[in-house]
């Protein structure tokens, strides 16, 4: 595989602490994890929790300007404290994904709750990330893939070319469906024009009947919120926000009001 130019960050990158796995995409031989030093944690005053935040970008696009700093500054509001992170880009991804999670798990200690919450690719990630480890208490999914063998071309064609090479299965979350554990929250607009969202939910809903899907009603960028790969409803966005905050409130046995400055509104199909 050719490296592409936007990967030499890996050079400068720290050390983690990812772990071997027998059933991870690496087939119990991962390459070595390493720990961006451009990783943002903030930590606000007595926090609920931590939330792990994985940006997304085809596994290609890193750097910390990709990092999802709106969303990061949207939960510290709530009162979760954040880890906002970067990784390399294809097949050492997901390995740095692991060695960030292990790195603050570290830091905060064995019984603290962690969620995890990423966007297409990183949501994808995330859910591997809970099969790999148990101890993430929660996964949310913004526009993730589940099966990367099922998307459509050019994506899937591009992916096995340039940045995950013979690996498009072993990177899928519905392999690991059956090992993963915790609540998990799966959301995309219905005019995501990347990835075929309806689809992929069904998918990990048919492998992991458990998991709640919301197909958000998408939106003319008039009037709209954005989401990822395409603008959905105000009122969708509202109600996504609030499943977000719910989950989070359950994975800490904590039964709070629904998230701040946000109202409940059915404008889209609901949590499935």
């Amino acid at each position: 595989m050719k490296i592409p130019p936007v990967v030499l960050m890996a050079f400068v990158l720290m050390c983690g602490t990812a772990a071997a796995s027998i059933h991870g995409p690496y087939e119990g031989h991962p390459p070595a994890g390493l720990v961006a030093p451009d990783n943002v944690l903030q930590v606000p005053s007595h926090p609920q929790g931590y939330v792990m935040l994985v940006h997304g970008g085809g596994w290609l696009l890193v750097g910390k300007q990709y990092l999802e700093t709106a969303d990061a500054r949207w939960f510290e509001a709530q009162g979760w404290a954040t880890y906002d992170i970067d990784y390399r880009g294809g097949w050492n991804s997901m390995a740095d994904v692991t060695a960030a999670y292990d790195h603050l798990r570290k830091m905060v200690g064995p019984s603290t709750t962690v969620c995890v919450q990423g966007e297409s690719a990183g949501a994808t990630m995330a859910m591997l990330l809970a099969a790999e480890r148990p101890s993430v208490a929660c996964v949310i999914s913004e526009g993730g893939i589940s099966d990367i063998t099922t998307m459509p071309n050019p994506f899937r064609a591009n992916v096995n070319t340039y940045v995950l090479p013979g690996h498009l299965w072993a990177f899928s979350p519905v392999r690991e469906a059956s090992l993963i554990k915790q609540p998990l929250l799966m959301a995309g607009s219905s005019w995501d024009k990347v990835v075929p969202e309806s689809q992929q939910m069904a998918e990990m809903k048919t492998a992991r009947p458990s998991t709640k899907t919301m197909l958000l009603a998408g939106a003319p960028i008039l009037g709209s919120s954005n989401f990822v790969h395409a603008n959905i409803m105000v009122g969708a966005l509202a109600r996504f926000r609030a499943a977000e905050i719910g989950m989070l409130n359950r994975a800490t046995r904590q039964d709070r009001a629904p998230a701040k400055g946000w109202q409940i509104d059915a404008l889209d199909g609901g949590v499935g």
